[in-house]
């Protein structure tokens, strides 16, 4: 944007900004003009702050800041437009025009004050952009929702909601404000916040309880999203809309007064990644504001390559979590050609989120001994390692790309699936295995749970749990009886139908064999290989597939693959000595001997001692 000269410098140390005047018109038509001057937060000025989505850079327009000329985007001049009073001027922080966006480096330093300028705003005005696709009518809903925060319950006029009014809806909640990685800490830590939509404007300060409460009555209590009277094609429009909201419910609630301590960088980047941001560095520094504490570990510098801000951003969490759990999410960047990021990095450039983590489930690595943070010279990572296995055999996991081909109950293709996985493995689908697996119990239960990673979800919004057995049983007698048809599903057998699409057919995994005769599958999509080494890495709970490569002639150095689930592991059996007896590993272990068979701790395949490794 033109317009240097209009911005006087800073003084960084008073946390000085600019502000604009808007001056006063009758004439919705005529020019904005303005005044911008300087304040310091540290004296407590009052304005107010836009919050708004910048556009096309290829619809501009003109207003006046200072008696100057200013070139500014179609949006901003339509937003202030329609807040510009007719009789008073008002203040205003704009980020557009109030920071000088040609000036990396206070760019840079203002993005820092992001949080207390938002926090200390009278109030947050949101401009979600002109009035379109009868908004006012989306508008009288979100007033209804204000009172009753349950889509099905809200009536317009003593009347339930039409589809037009429901499209209207819908439309509003898919304007691009709300699909920008930025407004989610201008909306969370406002005092208060008023959404503008052309000239009407309403209040939402229950995003939290209408998501939670609409999505639990549209989705999970209802075969039918809603009532029979409106299309499917609506239905999933509604719900589409109402989870474009979770995050911004979610990130609000977390910064309510007295849950700021309940906030975790990770869980936050995950909540937010699948939002959008022009600049790949927004995708972090957009929610530095959001994480006290956290944000002193990030040096914002629009200078540095993208890759290494994902990287030293990376590092960041591992050192604030003191463990390695952000290394699970690494393996939904494999898509990503445009940026050339180490493989321990995660790629902050898109969503994030998976599913299921195994992290959070299993405790493979034993107990937890003290922490040493791991040493970041840039590309490589030095952690502390121990080799358990190589990988001897792969099986892509999915016969073809297109996953929902494969998620249907009919048995014949649920047959197909399952002979092909378990003829890997030298199994008959129709013949039980009783022979017994090197990691203990039979080879029949070992496959069973390593195709879920022994877990199971009944709810998409519930989480994950360890898969039980009469589980398994529903599902073996559903799928070996060969006179089964659609008529004749089996709704016991659903919970590992839906276990075996979440786990591995979505995620596009890969089965495996290990020299020592383990067999495991890989938790996400990237293509673990013969030759690959399984690790455990300190303070990780779950084995690494590593692939070991040459970089500058040193040894020891590896690429990450991914996270693993390797049946009879997984619970610390791994390790010389067994974890004590009070211990979580050992509770976990010996509850899941009891039920399902396996080897007790006392008996042990032995690792080799904790090295130095890098990964790159």
């Amino acid at each position: 944007m033109a317009g240097d000269h209009i911005h006087l410098p800073l003084v960084k140390d008073r946390n000085e900004i600019r502000v604009l005047n808007i001056h006063p018109s009758q004439d919705f038509t005529a020019p904005i003009t303005c005044d911008i001057r300087i304040v310091s937060l540290d004296d407590d000025p009052v304005f107010d702050a836009l919050s708004w989505c910048w556009g096309s850079v290829e619809d501009t327009a003109k207003i006046v800041v200072g008696g100057n000329s200013f070139s500014c985007r179609q949006n901003l001049d339509s937003a202030l437009r329609h807040l510009r009073d007719k009789v008073e001027c008002i203040t205003l922080w704009v980020d557009a025009v109030c920071i000088n966006q040609g000036d990396l480096g206070e760019k840079s330093s203002q993005i820092l004050l992001m949080s207390r300028i938002y926090g200390h705003a009278h109030t947050v005005r949101i401009w979600l952009g002109e009035a379109a696709d009868d908004s006012s009518e989306a508008v009288r809903v979100v007033k209804q929702l204000q009172m009753q925060p349950d889509l099905k319950s809200v009536k317009l006029d003593g009347q339930e909601l039409s589809a037009e009014q429901l499209w209207a809806f819908t439309s509003l909640c898919k304007r691009p404000w709300f699909k920008r990685i930025w407004v989610v800490q201008e909306y969370a830590l406002a005092r208060q916040a008023v959404f503008y939509c052309g000239f009407d404007r309403f209040s939402w300060t229950n995003i939290r309880n209408f998501v939670l409460g609409s999505i639990n009555n549209l989705v999970t209590n209802s075969n039918r999203p809603l009532d029979e009277g409106y299309s499917l094609t609506i239905s999933s429009s509604v719900i589409d809309a109402i989870s474009s909201l979770i995050h911004l419910g979610d990130v609000s609630d977390m910064t309510s007064e007295g849950k700021q301590h309940d906030i975790f960088p990770l869980e936050t980047f995950l909540a937010l990644s699948r939002l959008n941001a022009t600049d790949p560095r927004d995708k972090v520094y957009g929610c530095l504001g959001l994480l006290p504490g956290f944000e002193e570990l990030i040096i914002i510098d629009y200078n540095s390559p993208v890759e290494v801000v994902y990287a030293e951003t990376t590092y960041a969490l591992f050192c604030q979590m003191k463990c390695f759990e952000p290394l699970c999410y690494t393996s939904t960047k494999r898509e990503t050609v445009s940026l050339e990021l180490p493989s321990w990095s995660l790629d902050f450039s898109h969503d994030l989120n998976k599913g299921p983590v195994l992290f959070d489930h299993f405790s493979a690595a034993g107990e937890w001994g003290s922490w040493t943070a791991p040493r970041l010279v840039y590309p490589l990572l030095w952690i502390r390692s121990t080799f358990f296995d190589e990988i001897v055999s792969t099986h892509h996991i999915v016969p073809d790309t297109k996953a929902d081909h494969w998620s249907g109950v009919d048995v014949s293709m649920q047959r197909f699936l399952h002979t092909g996985w378990r003829s890997f493995f030298g199994l008959d689908l129709d013949t039980t295995a009783h022979e017994a697996y090197v990691g203990g119990g039979s080879m029949e239960n070992a496959y069973w749970r390593t195709v879920v990673c022994d877990l199971f979800t009944n709810n998409a919004f519930r989480g994950w749990s360890r898969i039980q057995r009469k589980d398994i049983n529903s599902f073996l007698k559903w799928i070996r009886n060969t006179r089964t048809g659609i008529e004749h599903w089996n709704p016991d057998a659903e919970i590992y139908l839906i276990a075996t699409h979440a786990v591995n057919i979505q995620q596009n995994a890969y089965l495996f064999c290990t020299k020592r005769g383990f067999i495991g599958i890989s938790a996400g999509p990237s293509d673990i290989q013969a030759g690959d080494q399984l690790h455990f890495i300190h303070r990780g709970n779950v084995p690494f597939a590593l692939r070991p490569v040459q970089h500058d002639n040193q040894d020891s150095v590896y690429e990450l693959v991914n996270e693993c689930y390797v049946h009879g592991i997984m619970d610390g059996e791994a390790f010389r000595e067994p974890p004590l007896p009070h211990s979580r590993s050992f509770r976990q272990h010996e509850l899941r001997r009891q039920l399902f068979g396996g080897q007790p701790l006392d008996r042990n395949f032995p690792v080799g001692d904790w090295q130095d490794i890098a990964l790159t």
